[in-house]
């Protein structure tokens, strides 16, 4: 009798024990969910699994092995930096550089660059390219022309990242310049605003006398035409007369004869 509760109190503890191992197993957090938009790589003391994780749950032996995610969506980073531009002019950039990571390179990109990807590689390759393009062109070129700048920028960029990341886009936020600089450009522009406008009025007035020139050159034409004709023809002239009157015959009228009949020449 005594050995029979024995051995029932003995399965019991097996049970309570199991339950109690059960409980912490669980406790231990041996299932994690990946979000949607991130893979997960796994980890076992230092060592990296070859294996990209999908979204949904997944297992990992607590104590033993991690689990990472990694975002492969679009990814914004923002900096900005100091250089010199073409003229020797200080000029400061800030930028925000958008871009994603290839689901097939991630596990490689953790490995290289221990999850510090923008930090070790990418922001090193975005600074070394702005700076090659602020120094090929001068500010007021760079203030003036942020579209083509951008377009130049994020073309170095990719050549120098290659495939490693999908460049999305670079947003050029700001452009610093000393107050001095930018009373200069602010200058330029309203002297070549002018310069622009007195270019338009001297066109419009060397058009308008071209206008008149030929304008003068056809009455001119037109006066010696009918000269000529009435040199060859003094009727001619009555004509004119006739398409001048306009049928009342004034009180200091002269009365002309053409051919056989008697008209009234009009002043």
């Amino acid at each position: 009798m005594f050995r029979k509760k024995r051995k029932g109190n003995g399965f019991v503890a097996l049970i309570v024990v199991g339950i109690i191992g059960f409980i912490l197993f669980l406790a231990l957090n041996p299932f994690v969910v990946i979000e949607s938009g991130n893979v997960g790589v796994k980890k076992s003391f230092g060592n990296v699994s070859e294996k990209v994780l999908g979204p949904g749950l997944n297992f990992r032996m607590p104590i033993v092995e991690w689990i990472d995610q990694i975002s492969i969506k679009n990814q914004s980073e923002s900096g900005s930096l100091s250089s010199t531009t073409k003229d020797l002019q200080q000029m400061t950039i800030g930028y925000n550089f958008v871009y994603s990571l290839p689901e097939e390179d991630v596990v490689d990109l953790y490995i290289s660059y221990q999850g510090k990807l923008f930090d070790s590689f990418l922001k090193p390759k975005i600074e070394e390219a702005v700076k090659t393009i602020l120094a090929k062109n001068t500010a007021y070129y760079l203030a003036q022309n942020r579209e083509q700048v951008k377009t130049e920028i994020i073309k170095l960029v990719k050549e120098r990242v290659g495939k490693i990341v999908k460049v999305k886009d670079i947003a050029i936020t700001n452009f610093s310049l000393s107050r001095q600089l930018m009373k200069a450009i602010e200058k330029k522009q309203i002297q070549q605003q002018e310069a622009q406008e007195q270019k338009y009025k001297l066109e419009k007035a060397r058009i308008q006398q071209q206008i008149e020139v030929t304008e003068a050159k056809g009455i001119a034409e037109a006066m010696r035409i009918k000269g000529n004709a009435i040199k060859k023809n003094p009727d001619v002239l009555q004509v004119d007369i006739i398409k001048k009157w306009n049928g009342l015959v004034p009180l200091d009228a002269k009365t002309v004869v053409i051919g056989s009949k008697t008209l009234t020449q009009i002043k």
